[in-house]
């Protein structure tokens, strides 16, 4: 019966029913099924994160990521970026920060929400926001306007929660000063950069020199671990034709997504806005004594171009057009819908101000035939169906094969390609895994014949097999005698700059001139642009805290620093230039912007220190398979 199932399976009921019979598979004992624990990424004081929620942060960030870098972008940036921890730690921070605010009462608005819907330039049409645009965009990502306003208010209240954190951060008079002045003095360098590769070519290493190296630094030149890989690809698109719908799989579907093929009832209307200005009171007596006009019959339109505040419509005598469910706010929304054409409301409260409105046109919801919309449905459903097809069959050869029996030949049995690779290393991992990275570089610590999980990536199912590995290896002198010599040239060629390096700051101490010290030995003097305590870079030099911090204490009359530097393999001489002062006129007319970016870092510094606090003191359990981003 499984394997009819198997390969006939189509709708979600004998997706489920299917489900269930791999799930009753652990009363006998196969302790690796997943449980529902393992669609759980974390949870934080019982508050749980799904690994979907989970992978979809990852997804959004790495895509973010790939956007920024587009033809920069490398594989190795996830992990430098730590992209994982980073969804992960987003996630936990999120809920620390809706807990905060529930503690401190907080609350997000109607009109708060409706700012901030507006300003999304999504849902804006020539700079200004447009309900149908709104709703087209919600309804194009299969979103319903309730759910995306709900996230809406849990995006405020953490950001007021945050806000709220934030506020406690200060700054003194004196921590401005000091800012300033870090960021305003600055010096000028001179220097002589003597470099090695200026003497690689001069150097020979003997034989018994690469010998030597070679014995010492074996460990720089192991053959690294090699591994060899098989994997079963299972394509959705290759269980379309399995697929036979039948009427009442279209009906269903039809049925339980009615609202994706009615157009919603429409109406048109007119208003008249009166803001709230500075006296509501006044606004709602206006708003009465219009309204008692038009029950007297003076012309709605005239009196809309006159009186009316929204200065969209007031010109066309209030007329707004059609509009549908959810394009107006609540209030206004639920009085025009409760008029039957023609008829004109009481006055209406809303955020906006006080209404009175009048229906002119009404549209009825239309639901599109089935027949018109069979072939859409058809799409869909072979789309989720093919996926499920394709992740059932990976799962359950997974579960098979976890049994003792060979992937490939179950792959084969199902004509399922199963492809394999030659030995590779994990630092060059074929092209073909890089959506898969993280699975190949775990196989790293398993044993030949272990198979993974099955993996969703760009849309198709992967199970990753490990066929061999060979273990890492010392090498004989003979297969890395090049990259040894190599080696041997280079650390020579950095011992002899090093040494005229110092021979070099010698002389200078002793009152030789830097420019002539310089041009004795072949080198030339350079001088750098101004910078300052917080540069990056020094220009012409690098990076080196050491030197910036040790530059700072020259002084014309103790110009020369102490000591040589090392700065990419570079051997550099220093000396002071030139030094500016910050200046205090300066200081008087930029310090209130200086307090004002001091504060916001200070903010973010008050900001990280609550959250390491909110986290250490939260009961927070990771899944076991994303324990390695705890911390």
């Amino acid at each position: 019966m499984l394997g009819l199932m198997r390969r006939h399976s189509r709708s979600i009921f004998i997706k489920l029913i299917y489900v269930g019979l791999i799930l009753s598979f652990v009363v006998w004992g196969i302790g690796t099924y997943q449980s529902r624990d393992s669609f759980i990424a974390a949870r934080v004081d019982g508050e749980e994160i799904s690994m979907s929620e989970y992978q979809r942060t990852f997804d959004n960030m790495l895509n973010s990521l790939k956007e920024n870098m587009k033809e920069n972008f490398k594989e190795e940036m996830i992990e430098a970026f730590n992209l994982k921890k980073q969804a992960m730690d987003s996630l936990i921070n999120n809920i620390l920060l809706r807990k905060e605010a529930k503690r401190l009462s907080l609350r997000a608005e109607d009109n708060e929400i409706q700012g901030r819907i507006d300003s999304y330039p999504a849902f804006q049409k020539d700079g200004r926001f447009d309900k149908a645009t709104y709703r087209l965009v919600l309804k194009n990502n299969r979103l319903k306007p309730a759910d995306f306003e709900e996230e809406q208010r849990r995006l405020i209240l953490m950001w007021k929660a945050e806000s709220a954190i934030k506020n406690s951060a200060a700054v003194t008079d004196d921590e401005v000063l000091a800012s300033f002045v870090e960021q305003k003095e600055t010096v000028s360098l001179d220097y002589i950069k003597v470099s090695p590769d200026k003497f690689k070519g001069r150097v020979k290493p003997s034989s018994a020199e690469v010998q030597e190296y070679f014995a010492a630094n074996m460990g720089e030149f192991t053959i690294p671990e090699r591994v060899k890989m098989g994997y079963a690809l299972f394509k959705p698109e290759d269980f379309v034709k399995k697929i036979k719908l039948t009427p009442e799989e279209y009906e269903d579907y039809y049925n339980s997504y009615i609202d994706d093929f009615t157009i919603p009832g429409e109406v048109r209307a007119s208003h008249i806005l009166l803001k709230f200005n500075d006296n509501r009171e006044e606004a709602k007596a206006k708003a009465g004594e219009l309204l008692e006009g038009i029950k007297g019959g003076e012309d709605f339109a005239a009196l809309a171009a006159e009186h009316s505040e929204d200065p969209l419509s007031a010109g066309k005598g209030g007329d707004l057009g059609f509009f549908g469910p959810g394009d107006m706010v609540k209030d206004f929304e639920e009085a025009a819908y409760a008029l039957e054409k023609g008829a004109v409301s009481e006055v209406v409260e809303s955020v906006y101000g006080y209404h009175i409105i009048k229906v002119t046109d009404i549209k009825e919801e239309k639901v599109t035939p089935l027949a018109e919309v069979k072939g859409k449905i058809r799409k869909v459903l072979e789309s989720e169906i093919s996926r499920e097809l394709a992740e059932s069959m990976a799962e359950d050869i997974y579960y098979e094969a976890l049994r003792g029996k060979n992937l490939e030949e179950l792959v084969k049995e199902e004509k399922i390609p199963f492809k394999t690779t030659g030995f590779f290393n994990l630092d060059n991992i074929p092209a073909q895994f890089d959506p898969l990275r993280e699975v190949v570089l775990s196989a790293n610590a398993e044993a030949p014949g272990w198979v993974s999980r099955p993996r969703e990536a760009e849309g198709k199912f992967y199970i990753l097999t490990l066929i061999n590995k060979e273990a890492p290896r010392e090498p004989r002198l003979e297969e890395v005698k090049a990259a040894v010599t190599a080696a041997v040239k280079e650390k020579k060629a950095r011992e002899v700059a090093a040494a005229l390096g110092e021979k070099l700051l010698e002389g200078i101490k002793k009152g030789l001139d830097l420019k002539k010290t310089a041009s004795n030995n072949g080198l030339k003097l350079e001088s750098t642009d101004h910078f300052s305590r917080v540069a990056h870079s020094i220009p012409g030099i690098g990076v080196s805290q050491e030197i910036v911090v040790d530059v700072f204490q020259l002084s014309s009359e103790k110009s020369i620093s102490e000591k040589t530097y090392n700065v990419g393999n570079n051997i550099f001489v220093v000396g002071l230039k030139e030094k500016k002062d910050a200046d205090p006129a300066e200081y008087e007319k930029e310090r209130e912007s200086f307090r004002s970016r001091l504060l916001e870092q200070r903010r973010d510094e008050v900001f990280r220190r609550w959250l390491d606090e909110a986290r250490k003191n939260a009961d927070i359990i990771y899944n076991e398979d994303l324990a390695d981003l705890k911390g």
